[in-house]
């Protein structure tokens, strides 16, 4: 009887074991439906440990490259709409010069002034353009405006003007003045000049410098020619020395001014246009690779559910059995064998 006993109590407590067993599949089964994972740690993956970390790492610097390139896309497709309209403004102060110039009654100076005074307030702003605060003209002196003095700009060319007129001056010396202009003369802030470049860091090894400052040289001509524009003067034969034929030659300056910037600034513009291209190559192209990386990712780390469904059946069906089976053994006594 005692060896019948010590029988029956191994039997239950190797039963309980595999019970035991049974349930913590079960548990484990259950948790990767619900989750859709493997594992809840690194531990769990085994030689296959290394390779997940690697290929999470490689997903987190596509994710910030990603992020950098929107961020840069965002601000140079802002900077080139901006620089369109900048050119507009230019173009349309050189069609309006051009139209009064043409017109039988000679040119209205003064409509000149309001139209070239109007343009060169709003191209202030233009060059103040901001996203969420930061400045996209001023370098990476952001959160300053780069263009912040225009009633200095406008006396500074006032200043020439009066010289002019009074016969301290010819045009050309008048012109080559105003094209002297420091960029504190022409209204920019102190702190533009000694700005830094504005850098995207896009891929492992590639940078993109997209800086382009509202003191470039094209910039720079526009502002310099609607000023000339905005402080028009006819001299008025009965007090000024200055004639109308310096006049046209001051009008025909400003003109070529105004083309000289649209020129040097439509070459930079191009450039920036071909960097928001290429970041936008390259952000598809990291998408690509992202997709891969992930795909490698999931394989390493997702469960097949339609796997563990049958898995968890067949488990299930296990236990019930060893259930079965324990029960029946409880209900053994020594009767049965009498």
């Amino acid at each position: 009887m005692a060896l019948t006993t010590i029988s029956f109590l191994g039997q239950s407590k190797t039963q309980s074991t595999q019970l035991a067993d049974l349930r913590a599949t079960l548990n484990d089964l259950q948790r990767q439906l619900a989750t859709q994972k493997k594992t809840e740690n690194f531990a769990g993956f085994g030689v296959d440990a290394g390779r997940v970390q690697s290929l999470r790492t490689d997903l987190n610097e596509i994710d910030a490259y990603s992020t950098n390139i929107d961020r840069a896309i965002l601000r140079t497709k802002v900077m080139s709409e901006t620089l369109t309209e900048v050119t507009n403004i230019a173009n349309q102060i050189i069609d309006g010069f051009r139209l009064l110039q043409s017109g039988a009654d000679g040119v209205d100076a003064d409509f000149l002034r309001n139209l070239a005074s109007n343009n060169l307030q709003y191209l202030g702003d233009l060059l103040n353009t901001e996203i969420q605060g930061s400045y996209l003209f001023s370098g990476n002196d952001i959160g300053n405006a780069p263009f912040t003095n225009e009633a200095t700009l406008n006396a500074n060319i006032q200043a020439e003007y009066t010289t002019w007129l009074a016969g301290g001056q010819s045009p050309a010396q008048l012109l080559a003045n105003a094209d002297a202009f420091t960029g504190a003369d022409l209204g920019y802030a102190g702190t533009l000049g000694a700005s830094g470049d504005v850098i995207a860091k896009v891929d492992d090894s590639i940078e993109i410098n997209y800086t382009l400052k509202a003191d470039n040289p094209g910039l720079q001509e526009i502002v310099r020619g609607l000023a000339l524009a905005a402080n028009l003067q006819f001299p008025n034969p009965a007090v000024d020395i200055a004639t109308e034929a310096e006049f046209d030659q001051i009008f025909a300056g400003i003109i070529s001014t105004l083309e000289g910037g649209i020129t040097a600034l439509e070459s930079d513009h191009n450039i920036l246009v071909s960097k928001n291209a290429l970041m936008s190559d390259i952000k598809a192209r990291q998408e690509n690779e992202r997709n891969t990386l992930q795909s490698m990712l999931d394989d390493l780390e997702n469960v097949d559910t339609a796997e563990i469904i049958v898995r968890l059946q067949s488990l299930e069906t296990q236990m019930t059995a060893s259930y079965e089976t324990t029960n029946l053994v409880n209900q053994l006594t020594l009767v049965n064998f009498l």
